[in-house]
């Protein structure tokens, strides 16, 4: 995808936040590439001439600085979603592992940990995984490497659905003990667009990927109102499409 197909879908904007795995940073078969991505990334934040925020993911843990934001007086919070699982990805080949690594760290730390803490643990061992299909150029060896990394063996499909499954309820339960004055969370992840009323109280809101075949979604925060809006490409751009949901934010 060209980022300049992007562009419609910031048109009026005042500010633009990049949830999380704007790119892939981590290290790969070919850094020159990865540059060169960063590159670009960076280069199409200043055509905007508006001010961009960047969030991390597990796929971006060194893009930015900024893991989370607190916007609306503390109604919403914004972060990448990968700190609902205790795994970082469950269904994904390390995961075990990953598991394994954060439950050490926090133990090392005294077993108890805030939840900006927790981000930067996730961060630095997000960091230290290779990557893995998403370095391929070859469109035949991608898909191929693609299903390799996420559907075999088939089990892993089933720690998919699961993810996806208790995805709202998880990370409704880290936003009401990290941020309990919140209403709504804006995350992403799982690639899987929507919103979900939690039964803590706390809406959770995923915006989806680029990447097919789940398709995404954009948020437009403003002083009184959060909407979700699915995002579709025409005649070769990607604009803002038809509503999801709309909500009201409290005074």
């Amino acid at each position: 995808m060209h980022l300049n197909m992007l562009l419609p879908l910031f048109d009026g904007a005042e500010h633009v936040i990049f949830n999380g795995d704007t790119l892939d940073t981590r290290l790969g078969p070919n850094p020159q590439k990865t540059a060169e991505e960063s590159a670009e990334v960076n280069a199409f934040i200043k055509r905007l001439d508006i001010p961009v925020t960047c969030i991390t993911g597990n796929h971006d843990p060194d893009f930015s600085l900024i893991h989370h934001l607190d916007l609306a007086l503390g109604q919403v919070l914004v972060m990448h979603g990968d700190l609902a699982f205790d795994s970082i990805v469950p269904w994904a080949r390390d995961a075990a592992l990953l598991k394994h690594q954060i439950k050490k760290t926090i133990e090392g730390l005294g077993g108890i940990v805030s939840f900006e803490q927790k981000l930067i643990i996730y961060r630095a061992l997000c960091l230290a995984l290779p990557q893995g299909h998403q370095a391929e150029v070859n469109p035949f060896k991608y898909g191929v490497k693609f299903l390799k990394d996420t559907a075999w063996p088939p089990w892993r499909l089933l720690g998919m659905v699961e993810a996806w499954r208790t995805m709202p309820m998880k990370t409704a339960y880290v936003v009401q003990h990290a941020r309990p004055k919140a209403r709504f969370v804006i995350t992403g992840h799982t690639h899987w667009p929507g919103v979900w009323k939690t039964q803590q109280g706390i809406t959770v809101l995923n915006t989806g990927s680029f990447c097919r075949p789940l398709g995404c979604a954009v948020v437009e925060l403003t002083e009184t109102t959060l909407v979700l809006r699915n995002v579709r490409l025409k005649k070769g751009s990607y604009y803002p499409a038809e509503q999801i949901c709309e909500l009201s934010l409290a005074h």
